[in-house]
């Protein structure tokens, strides 16, 4: 079965990229019954403590995986930076379209702004 995609290999709207579905409970269930028992409780302190092991050497993916395990991935900073951005294009909106009716009503006096995007 062939999926729809553009001219990019983006989905094209509408169509699924999954189009059998999700795995039924039952299914994931299994699934997860399987990975329970090829790496138990005791298999997974051993990965866990030789990723404590590489870190302490000075791996990096050791410590960006164990990081990403006991505290989670930064998604509320990630969350806060994109909320901050989007309230000053609000906010930078708003002046340019007070700006705007300024120099409406004022046409003889125009009034020139310049951004600066790097701050």
């Amino acid at each position: 079965m062939t999926i729809a995609r553009d001219s990019k290999g983006r989905f094209i709207k509408g169509e699924s990229g999954n189009p059998q579905g999700r795995l039924s409970k039952q299914v994931e269930s299994s699934y997860l019954q399987v990975a329970e028992n090829v790496c138990t409780f005791d298999v997974w302190r051993e990965i866990t403590m030789k990723a404590v092991e590489q870190a302490k050497r000075g791996d990096a993916r050791a410590r960006q995986w164990l990081s990403d395990y006991l505290m989670g991935k930064p998604l509320p900073m990630v969350m806060a930076v994109q909320e901050k951005q989007e309230t000053t294009l609000i906010v930078r909106y708003a002046i340019q379209e007070k700006l705007k009716r300024l120099a409406d009503e004022n046409s003889n006096n125009p009034v020139t702004v310049t951004w600066d995007d790097a701050n």
